[in-house]
């Protein structure tokens, strides 16, 4: 369980009064709604934007367009830099695991143009398979950046890398 879910829970026990039905009724959905906020891991300006329009909005206040504009523009200027320094390191990632592979495989292939004997064709397995796991982890789905958490498309998609 999250810290904020905890954090919700003791503060509506704290609460003085009659735990009747009702209210433990009502406790049951704003712990829910908590859980719901927090499995959408907002954080900073995406948390600020969010609890603030579903404030106005629960209370059938409008937006302020202008407003609500500028502060979600600020949120995805800010999502934007993230993911484009995520992807940065993902790129770096994959480009190291093929370099490594290509070591591998330029490993293997000196093996093979010697004599055989010893421990050569073991030696050639065990680069030819380094090789393979490590195309392997390049492949791979690996989220790069996680999709964002408003449901804009600041977030971006896992990629393959082929």
């Amino acid at each position: 369980m999250s810290g904020l879910i905890e954090h919700a829970e003791r503060e509506l026990r704290a609460l003085p009064g009659k735990r009747d039905t009702t209210r433990t009724m009502l406790e049951r959905d704003i712990v829910a709604l908590v859980a719901l906020f927090d499995a959408q891991r907002h954080s900073g300006a995406s948390a600020a934007f969010v609890t603030r329009a579903l404030e106005k909005l629960l209370r059938w206040k409008g937006l302020d367009p202008a407003h609500e504009a500028q502060a979600f523009g600020e949120h995805l200027i800010l999502q934007a830099a993230v993911d484009s320094a995520l992807i940065g390191r993902t790129t770096m990632a994959c480009e190291a695991l093929e370099e490594a592979a290509a070591w591998h495989d330029r490993q293997e292939k000196a093996l093979s143009k010697q004599p055989p004997g010893g421990d050569r064709e073991w030696r050639r397995n065990e680069h030819r398979e380094q090789a393979e796991l490590l195309r392997a982890a390049v492949v791979t789905r690996i989220p790069a950046v996680a999709p964002s958490p408003t449901g804009t498309d600041a977030g971006l998609e896992a990629r393959d890398r082929t």
